[in-house]
């Protein structure tokens, strides 16, 4: 079965990479960035971007959503 995303899902996904890259001096820190919170060593970068998340959600125009 594939599974398909929309253009608003897609664009949700890449606001969300933006956010966790928001602040990186450079590559290596992104990356380093990117593996901590996927392994679930960040708990409170988890807090912290769903934080940025529920704001950029707010934020977004009604239609955006």
């Amino acid at each position: 079965m594939v599974e398909t995303i929309t253009d608003r899902q897609y664009d949700g996904i890449l606001r969300m990479i933006g956010m966790i890259l928001e602040g990186c001096k450079d590559l290596d820190e992104a990356e380093k960035e990117i593996e901590e919170f996927r392994s679930g060593k960040k708990e409170k970068s988890e807090q912290q971007f769903q934080k940025r998340v529920d704001t950029a959600f707010f934020n977004a125009k009604p239609e955006d959503r």
